[in-house]
């Protein structure tokens, strides 16, 4: 049957962190961190009003482009608090939601190939909506030395020819940095110098402490202001999220466009949501919540740096808070842990520590395991000598990060997507499958069915153990050819060792025998002792594996495994041995050799099929 789903979507993976949210909203008892959302109702008066638009019918279309009403008091707004004028009948766009705004904006203004710098960290979805609305994706990787604001010269590092759209995602989530407006100028003159457009997200843009305030990219000049795609909404400062009301301030050719298909898709925003979002706007009760909520935020960040400060932990250097984590055994440099920027912005480090406050509270755990990039290893080295240091977990507590190398091409190289070198995930499992089932299907007679799935088995299986059984922290080369190798140390040679072993069993059983009641004998010959030995060592590889967290291990004893098994079975006559006691006793050997190999792989997280 011919594939239903396009290529494109199928390469867009689901938000994990939306994952995570939907699991989390279905235990009562659990804390999400995960997801930007406000744990604040809306204010009563603004639901208010949602219940009077139902009570009074105001359920119908509004115009595609958003209520009248809506729109005018959002551009009361931009002037009031941005100080950049719009006109709301040509300029202002309400949208389902921020997201859909990007989304939205995006494919009005791309055609395909037309590159996206997006700095990271940042929100998950502008990479995806990139992709779907055709545009090629670069990240540009911001840097703690510059408190994760973007730079003149790491933009220009990354604009090329087919460069279009610059997306600055500034008040940043996750970060909390902020762009001044000294900050942004030099980014507006490159702007300018190379014909760009920037979609600004200001979603957080009432989310700002110690006297810091938003600017606005589109404030900087009347350029700007035609050059820039505002993407604001109601759900961050009202708390407002789950009535989805976004919209977009943009010159009137973009915000056209983004209207016309506007028209096409969502139609409308919600009404109810509509009006109720005037009345946030509006409404005295908007700003005075607004400020309240701004308020006990700043009060649960000023938590945590009190509490270092008054225990004495932390100290002024330069302007920025820091607590010391250097030992006397120490024989590298390990600088202090930086808890604020001079500017009083916080920091990984210190949304790091203030959830550790929070695990420790509500799950008092044995172990925290971070797993990231090995080059953050001085960052979690900082971090975990704080919490230790500080008392914010207990002296027993584990913390633990796995540091992951990098993944090189045949050359040795790390893999860079600006190259085109990376290929995409769903990309790589369908070309693997392919060449598995051609596998498959060469060499035996199979129907068409259990070849595919057998070869989606073998090849997840290909992936998966290719990657693990290379030690996480050290680099290594991603060569797909050997990966599906049905010889030397792969997932197919496991496998088929295992289907091999199967194979061996339903024979047996197939002349009446049960394996269920074989039982070992005492080995007669090297091989049966050799396997026997390492069938053994199952428990100690997985205990050792687990201590460590090393799934390579367990990825090296079951090649050994697999290895001894097939030295056995070249050397004996297992089948067609006369004597049934001796018989009996290979086939128990090779029932827990096969019992073993199927844990290991259920561990590793793919599994065997029938017959290959």
């Amino acid at each position: 049957m011919r594939n239903p789903l396009s290529k494109k979507v199928v390469e867009i993976q689901p938000s994990g962190i939306r994952k995570f949210f939907d699991i989390v909203s279905e235990m009562p008892d659990a804390i999400s961190l995960g997801v930007g959302e406000p744990d604040f109702d809306t204010p009563w008066r603004i639901r208010e009003e949602g219940i009077y638009t139902l009570e009074k019918g105001k359920t119908f279309y509004t115009s595609n482009s958003g209520l009248k009403e809506l729109k005018i008091e959002i551009c009361n707004y931009l002037k009031r608090k941005v100080n950049v004028e719009y006109n709301f009948n040509k300029e202002v766009i309400v949208t389902v939601g921020g997201s859909e705004g990007i989304d939205i904006a995006l494919r009005a203004m791309l055609d395909p190939g037309d590159e996206v710098l997006i700095p990271q960290p940042s929100y998950v979805s502008y990479l995806p909506c990139t992709v779907l609305a055709g545009g090629e994706p670069v990240t540009i990787p911001l840097q703690e030395k510059n408190e994760f604001k973007l730079t003149a010269e790491e933009l220009e590092a990354a604009i090329t020819p087919k460069t279009k759209v610059l997306v600055m995602p500034f008040p940043n989530n996750p970060t909390g940095s902020i762009m001044t407006k000294e900050d942004l100028e030099p980014i507006v003159e490159l702007v300018k110098k190379y014909d760009l457009f920037v979609i600004s997200d200001e979603i957080y843009e009432k989310l700002v402490y110690s006297g810091q305030k938003h600017y606005s990219i589109a404030k900087v000049n009347d350029y700007m202001k035609e050059h820039t795609v505002v993407i604001n909404g109601v759900s961050k400062s009202y708390a407002m999220t789950g009535w989805r009301i976004g919209y977009i301030a943009a010159p009137t050719d973009i915000a056209k466009a983004v209207s016309s298909m506007q028209s096409h898709t969502t139609s409308n925003a919600c009404s109810i949501a509509q009006y109720a979002s005037t009345e946030a706007l509006t409404s005295p009760e908007g700003d005075k919540f607004i400020g309240e909520m701004q308020q006990i935020f700043d009060q649960r960040r000023k938590f945590m740096v009190d509490y270092l400060k008054k225990e004495g932990y932390a100290h002024e250097d330069q302007g920025a808070l820091v607590v010391d984590v250097k030992e006397e055994t120490d024989t590298k440099e390990i600088p202090p842990c930086m808890i604020l920027k001079s500017d009083g912005a916080a920091l990984y480090a210190t949304t790091d520590l203030a959830t550790l406050v929070e695990r420790e509270q509500v799950y008092k755990p044995d172990q925290v395991i971070y797993v990231t990039d090995k080059r953050q290893e001085m960052h979690f080295e900082q971090v975990f000598r704080c919490a230790k240091k500080t008392g914010i977990v207990r002296p027993e507590t584990e913390l633990i990060h796995i540091g992951f190398g990098t993944m090189n091409g045949k050359d040795g190289k790390p893999f860079k997507t600006r190259d085109g070198g990376v290929m995409r995930l769903s990309e790589l499992v369908g070309d693997i499958n392919s060449k598995m089932y051609e596998k498959i299907v060469e060499n035996h007679a199979i129907e068409e069915t259990e070849a595919k799935e057998t070869a989606k088995k073998v090849g997840l299986a290909a992936l998966k153990y290719g990657d693990l059984s290379n030690q996480a922290a050290k680099d290594y080369v991603f060569d797909v050819d050997r990966f599906i190798s049905f010889e030397g140390n792969t997932g197919p040679y496991i496998l088929y060792t295992i289907v091999r072993i199967k194979s061996i069993l339903n024979k047996y059983e197939e002349t009446g025998n049960k394996v269920a009641d074989c039982q070992l004998q005492k080995p007669e010959s090297a091989s049966e002792k050799a396997l026997m030995v390492e069938v053994a060592k199952f428990n100690l590889v997985m205990e050792n594996a687990y201590e460590e967290l090393a799934p390579h291990k367990v990825c090296a004893y079951i090649y050994d495994l697999a290895n001894a098994f097939n030295r056995f079975y070249h050397e004996t006559k297992i089948l067609s041995e006369e004597n049934e006691t001796r018989k009996a006793g290979f086939i128990a050997l090779l029932a827990i050799t096969k019992r073993v190999l199927e844990v290991c792989i259920d561990v590793l997280g793919f599994e065997a099929p029938e017959r290959m």
